[in-house]
């Protein structure tokens, strides 16, 4: 079955993982095949590609083949613990000449400062390891930070997964969700990129589809951010009586709920489609889920100096709304580390 060559490793082990990694596999495929929008499956395709690694070095143990593998992995932890923390943070300060000084836009640089922080921590915490409380404090702050980071990885790693799948073609309904306007009416380039997905999407559909503006009125526009996307798709085309307005809602999930009480009013067949930016993709489809509303998702093109903090943001979001789990998991991530301590007591 495994090609060992010089292996060491006993062949129980390498069977014992290849069984991991086609349970994962296949646990990852049902579940993506029952609800492709469902958190979870961020856990599956980490779990199943964390079982893909080990088995493809124990399999190839002892060759040259696996050398380079080895070599591989070593090197991409190195850039994930120590180069992409400094990237994270050099991002921060391009985030803030391109798009001015704002909180939203100090995420990038944050996360960078606080993994970095964690993994010193780690280090600084068990070389030497001290049982002191201060030691304890701090490496239960470092696994905190690791813990974080894990879970990231896996929201990371499947937003690019599921934005890979083939989409349908056909719908009824696509919904654009709008973003903030510029000198209060302009579209902003971040939402003329939404609006031109749904067009796309809208003209490459085969059936009588209906696009939904979505978005109300800030209290520093002049105008809905439905009425700056209809001017918009007028302005290319789009027939005036093809577009329906959804203007009340400030949030995404508010936005998918009238979305969906408006679709669900007018009755008959209900195919939708759903554009927003491609790293809010995920997020609004896992509302989606939430709400059955049952959405084709679609991500339109923003900038890759814009992408890591947007997606920090996402993540932040999906946890305040997760908040128990991930309060949960981190509790049980730490739980050994208290049973050391007080053991050590």
């Amino acid at each position: 079955m495994f090609n060992t060559g010089n292996s060491v490793i006993p062949n129980l082990i390498q069977t014992a993982f290849f069984w991991l990694w086609g349970i994962t596999l296949a646990i990852l495929v049902i579940s993506m095949i029952i609800d492709r929008r469902r958190f979870r499956n961020c856990f599956y395709l980490l779990f199943h590609l964390g079982a893909l690694g080990i088995l493809l070095v124990i399999s190839t143990w002892g060759t040259s083949f696996g050398v380079l593998l080895l070599l591989f992995f070593v090197l991409f932890s190195i850039f994930l613990f120590l180069i992409l923390p400094f990237l994270l943070i050099v991002n921060g300060f391009i985030m803030i000449w391109h798009e001015g000084f704002r909180i939203a836009n100090l995420l990038s640089f944050a996360f960078g400062v606080m993994v970095f922080i964690g993994e010193y921590a780690l280090f600084d915490a068990l070389i030497p390891f001290e049982s002191s409380l201060s030691h304890f404090a701090i490496l239960a702050f470092g696994i905190l930070i690791l813990y974080t980071c894990i879970i990231f990885l896996a929201f990371l790693l499947y937003s690019v997964l599921s934005s890979w799948i083939p989409k349908e073609t056909t719908f009824d309904y696509v919904i654009v969700h709008g973003c903030g306007l510029i000198h209060g009416r302009e579209v902003s380039h971040l939402l003329a990129a939404r609006i031109q997905k749904g067009m796309k999407v809208y003209r490459r559909s085969m059936s009588d589809c209906k696009l939904i503006c979505s978005g109300g009125k800030g209290p520093d526009e002049e105008i809905s951010e439905a009425d700056a996307m209809k001017e918009y798709m007028i302005s290319h085309g789009i027939p005036e009586s093809d577009i329906l307005m959804e203007d009340g809602s400030f949030t995404t999930i508010q936005n998918l709920k009238n979305s969906k009480e408006m679709i669900e009013h007018r009755g008959g067949r209900t195919k939708i489609a759903l554009v927003t930016s491609n790293y809010h993709v995920l997020r609004a489809l896992i509302y989606t889920a939430k709400l059955n509303l049952d959405c084709t998702g679609f991500g339109s093109h923003v900038a890759m100096y814009y992408w890591p903090s947007a997606m920090i943001r996402e993540f932040i979001a999906l946890m305040k709304e997760y908040l128990l789990w991930y309060v949960s998991g981190a509790i049980l991530c730490e739980l050994p580390l208290m049973i050391l301590f007080l053991g050590s007591r």
